[in-house]
C-alpha cells in the first residue's frame, strides 16, 4: 500500500505524510483487482493548516489534497459512463489529472504545469521586424485571455504581428505539456490495463483558453475537449457576476 500511495498519489516520502484510506470498493466486472482509494498530504503542510485554523478561530473539519477533492467532482461528472475517462484541471498556478475507469478513480495527481507558464512564455521578447515587443505580466495575461494559442497566419491586432511570432515563445511550454500528459496517460492506461485512454476533458480555467484543446488533441493524437463539469453545481449571486466559476472546483469537491 505504501508503494501505491507513493507512486500514484503524490511523490513524497510516505513517512512524512498524513494518509487517509477509504473503504475498499467492489472490483469492476472485468477487473480482477480490488481498488482502494488513498490520499496523502505532506505532514508539514497539514500542520501549517491546523495552526492557521487555530489562529483564525476556525473549526477545522477536514484537510484534503486538491486532487482528491477534484476527484469527487470528476466522479459526479462521469456519472455511469463506462470505460476510461480523463479530466485535466488546468488552473492558474496548479494542474491536476484525474483518471476514472467505469467511474472508479484510478489516478489523481498534481502535474507540474499551469496557466502561469503560458503567461511567462508570452513575456519573452517578440520579434516584429526590426522592432522588439516586450509584454509585462498584465499585457501578457490580456493577450492570453483574448488570443490563447494563435494560428500561424492569425493577425494579432493589438500587437501588430502574426500568430507565427507568438508561437515560438509558446512552443517550449507546449512541448513540455504534451510530454507530461503523454507520460501520465500512459501510466494511467497501464494501471487500468484496458488499453489506451482515448479522450481527455479539459476543465477549470484552462478550458477557456482559445485553441488549447485543439492543439493538445493534435499533439496527443487523441480527443481533447473543453468541459463545463461544474454545470448545475455552482450558482453565483448577481452581485458577484465577475466571479470565475471555473476556478471553484476545489471548494465544490
Amino acid at each position: 500500500l505504501g508503494e501505491v500511495v507513493l507512486n500514484t498519489v503524490h511523490p513524497f516520502d510516505l513517512a512524512k505524510a498524513v494518509v487517509a484510506i477509504e473503504k475498499a470498493k467492489p472490483a469492476n466486472k472485468d477487473d480482477s483487482q480490488i481498488r482502494v482509494c488513498a490520499a496523502a498530504v505532506e505532514k508539514d503542510l497539514a500542520d501549517i493548516v491546523v495552526k492557521l485554523a487555530e489562529r483564525c478561530a476556525l473549526t477545522l473539519v477536514a484537510i484534503s489534497p486538491v486532487a482528491a477533492a477534484l476527484t469527487n467532482v470528476a466522479v459526479r461528472a462521469a456519472g455511469t459512463a463506462e470505460g476510461a475517462r480523463a479530466y485535466l484541471h488546468l488552473d492558474e498556478r496548479s494542474t491536476q489529472i484525474i483518471v476514472l475507469s467505469d467511474g472508479v478513480p484510478i489516478v489523481a495527481n498534481d502535474v507540474t504545469m499551469s496557466l502561469a507558464d503560458l503567461t511567462v512564455a508570452l513575456m519573452r521578447p517578440i520579434l516584429a521586424g526590426e522592432e522588439v515587443i516586450q509584454l509585462d505580466e498584465a499585457r501578457a495575461l490580456q493577450v492570453r485571455g483574448e488570443i490563447g494559442i494563435p494560428l500561424p497566419d492569425q493577425t494579432i491586432e493589438q500587437l501588430g504581428v502574426q500568430g507565427d511570432r507568438l508561437l515560438p515563445l509558446l512552443e517550449p511550454t507546449l512541448q513540455k505539456w504534451s510530454k507530461l500528459l503523454t507520460q501520465w496517460l500512459t501510466f494511467a492506461s497501464t494501471s487500468i490495463g484496458r488499453g489506451p485512454i482515448r479522450a481527455v476533458n479539459v476543465v477549470g480555467p484552462g478550458a477557456e483558453i482559445k485553441g488549447l484543446t485543439a492543439l493538445l488533441s493534435a499533439r496527443l493524437t487523441i480527443e481533447v475537449k473543453p468541459d463545463n463539469w461544474l454545470a448545475g453545481l455552482v450558482e453565483i449571486p448577481n452581485r458577484h457576476d465577475g466571479a470565475a466559476i471555473n476556478s471553484m472546483a476545489g471548494a465544490v469537491g
